[in-house]
């Protein structure tokens, strides 16, 4: 991809206009937390809206803009060379969505699809074979914590040995497996930067509607005996998003939904003992948040043609997340 006239914004298409679309959001909002907020902050036109409800998508273009069309078909035809494509629609609509964007004839230079980019095996194998098969068009998931400063901080703390080899992780969520456990095995493979074995599988607490939390026992496939505990917890109890790393000579915390991270070193007391230290507070260096980041990446990839900037959330990359989820899914 060639980088584009920067003399014009960036035109934008939403397909499935709810909460994390921004329809309940506020259009005052210093911070954004949507899509629409986002794409507002950088200036990004939405000249279109897909939604089944069409009282819905008129509420939405009523306070974001964007014309509403009745199928994704006549959004793409009316709307030609669109920058990007947001798919923000239910879980289960994702990959026949995203399929059909990518086969249009007009498809987007951008197609961004939020977690989980699909709900089976069957229909991950087909979206990267529509994507392939569309080599215009870059697709990504909206794997928030990869672009997260602090999260990146913590990989590289992780990465440079200073905490010694892994000892074990355990990592408690929420909300159903495919939906929310897709973050837990996404946070876990890009801080170790490793691939994960699946060991075991129970049913865990209850999710949303057809999808369970489980409750799986892995591995980190380069250190073996370094076993990974995914717990779910009803959230009618409360939501709880939080991981522990424990190592040789120290451990990492990731509290709050991950918004604070705390690593404690080994010290060694005045009568031998090894015991922890202070917790340091990894502080976040880039007051943005993450939906803010991923939307200023893609306007480099749009204006540069750089690919590099959003490679780390590239369906392929996410595509080795969904193998462990369906593999938990296959063992439960």
């Amino acid at each position: 991809m060639i980088g584009r006239n920067c003399a014009t914004p960036l035109r934008a298409a939403i397909i499935g206009v709810g909460r994390i679309a921004g329809l309940f959001a506020s259009t005052e909002a210093v911070v954004p937390k949507t899509h629409a907020q986002a794409m507002r902050s950088h200036g990004i036109d939405i000249a279109a809206i897909y939604d089944t409800e069409e009282a819905r998508a008129l509420s939405f273009a009523e306070k974001w803009g964007g014309e509403h069309r009745r199928s994704i078909g006549n959004l793409l035809d009316d709307f030609p060379g669109l920058d990007i494509v947001v798919i923000t629609s239910p879980d289960c609509c994702h990959a026949a969505q995203a399929a059909e964007v990518l086969a249009a004839d007009h498809p987007p230079h951008l197609l961004i699809i939020e977690k989980p980019p699909a709900v089976a095996s069957g229909e991950m194998a087909s979206l990267l074979d529509a994507a392939a098969a569309c080599p215009k068009t870059r697709v990504v998931v909206n794997m928030t914590r990869r672009f997260d400063p602090r999260h990146a901080e913590a990989a590289s703390l992780i990465a440079s040995g200073t905490l010694g080899t892994m000892v074990s992780a355990h990592f408690t969520y929420y909300g159903g497996w495919l939906h929310n456990g897709i973050h837990a095995v996404d946070v876990i493979r890009y801080l170790l930067s490793d691939e994960i074995d699946i060991v075991s599988v129970q049913q865990g607490a209850p999710g949303h509607k057809g999808d369970p939390c489980l409750d799986v026992e892995a591995v980190r496939r380069s250190e073996p005996d370094a076993r990974i505990l995914f717990s779910g917890l009803d959230e009618r109890l409360f939501q709880l998003f939080e991981l522990e790393i424990r190592f040789r000579e120290g451990r990492i915390r990731f509290e709050d939904f991950g918004n604070r991270i705390l690593v404690e070193a080994v010290e060694v007391n005045e009568i031998g003992e090894r015991e922890l230290g202070a917790p340091k507070l990894l502080a976040d260096t880039d007051n943005r948040t993450a939906i803010d980041l991923l939307y200023s990446a893609s306007c480099h990839f749009l204006n540069t043609g750089d690919p590099g900037v959003l490679e780390h959330v590239a369906l392929h990359q996410v595509a080795l997340t969904m193998e462990v989820i369906f593999d938990a899914i296959e063992q439960a």
